[in-house]
């Protein structure tokens, strides 16, 4: 069905009532975008659905700055985070500095370091570009669908605003949580584990996402997710 040239990406939902960890994550390996297990909820569903419709598709090895300013853009930002996470500083004020340079080089609204588990009902922020203040801030998993994309799945999500799409206007009035302007939110690996997210939200200005956004998002998630084995060095050091 994919390979069938289409106006719109097609994404492939997996219903089952098997809810094995093994069924999933073959479904998702295989190439499904999502996969939702008995009881189906209505509003659960929607939410779903309405997500991926946002969402936009991206081939990671094929996409590159497309022009001359654009590439000096990209490889300024990977050396200036490349740099800050070569330097001898704490880990909370390396992830600080990072969203910073993210949220300034994307135009970004916020940018954030989520810690984040999916069996847990609660995520904390532990960086915000726009509050150095914010270390450890609790919020209601259930309320970010996003989050919990990334979380269920492991994929990166990159979600267009389709605020004026007629063809969504009976799920927005059905599901007031989902956000409909533009965000990237990029899952952050820790070995094999996902140990918490980035996300960057984007101003409602901002209607598509570059191939240039992209590029550096999936750096920047790379870098940070580099601050867990920093963390863990440091956790060994105190207690040899």
């Amino acid at each position: 069905m994919r390979r069938v040239p289409t106006a719109r990406p097609i994404h492939v939902v997996v219903l089952s009532s098997h809810n094995s960890e093994l069924n999933v994550r073959n479904c998702l390996e295989a190439g499904a975008d999502d996969f939702i297990t008995k009881p189906f909820k209505l509003i659960d569903i929607l939410q779903r659905l309405a997500l991926l419709t946002q969402a936009k598709q991206y081939n990671f090895n094929a996409l590159s700055p497309q022009n001359e300013e654009q590439i000096k853009n990209y490889f300024e930002m990977v050396s200036l985070m490349i740099r800050a996470a070569n330097q001898n500083k704490s880990v909370p004020q390396l992830r600080l500095e990072l969203v910073q340079m993210i949220s300034l080089a994307l135009k970004a609204v916020r940018t954030s370091i989520i810690a984040a588990s999916p069996c847990h009902k609660q995520i904390h922020v532990i960086r915000s570009s726009d509050d150095p203040s914010v270390q450890q801030l609790p919020l209601e998993l259930r309320k970010y669908p996003e989050i919990q994309y990334v979380l269920r799945t492991g994929k990166p999500l990159f979600v267009e605003s389709l605020e004026k799409d007629l063809t969504l206007s009976f799920v927005k009035h059905e599901v007031k949580s989902i956000q409909f302007d533009s965000m990237m939110v990029l899952p952050l690996r820790h070995g094999s584990d996902v140990v918490g997210l980035l996300s960057i939200r984007m101003p409602k200005t901002t209607k598509k996402l570059s191939q240039s956004d992209i590029k550096i998002a999936e750096i920047a998630s790379q870098v940070i997710a580099i601050t867990w084995k920093f963390q863990d060095s440091t956790a060994l050091k105190k207690t040899a």
